[in-house]
């Protein structure tokens, strides 16, 4: 009986653990996939804010073109 106790009570332990081990796991997962999301969306901001310098820029020298 007691042993049965101690093993069952050993084996919840066991579970607790695993689950924790997971929890860290999924949030190690997330934490990634926040700051990859964040690094795309960085680099689509800075494309598109050469893109419109680049614009500018073609603007301006039309301008200049045509003066």
């Amino acid at each position: 009986m007691l042993t049965g106790k101690g093993s069952r009570r050993e084996g919840a332990d066991d579970d607790g653990v695993v689950v924790v081990m997971m929890m860290m796991m999924m949030m190690m997962m997330t934490v990634v996939v926040v700051v990859v999301v964040m690094m795309m969306m960085m680099m689509m901001m800075m494309m598109m804010m050469m893109m419109m310098m680049m614009m500018m820029m073609m603007m301006m020298m039309m301008m200049m073109m045509m003066m």
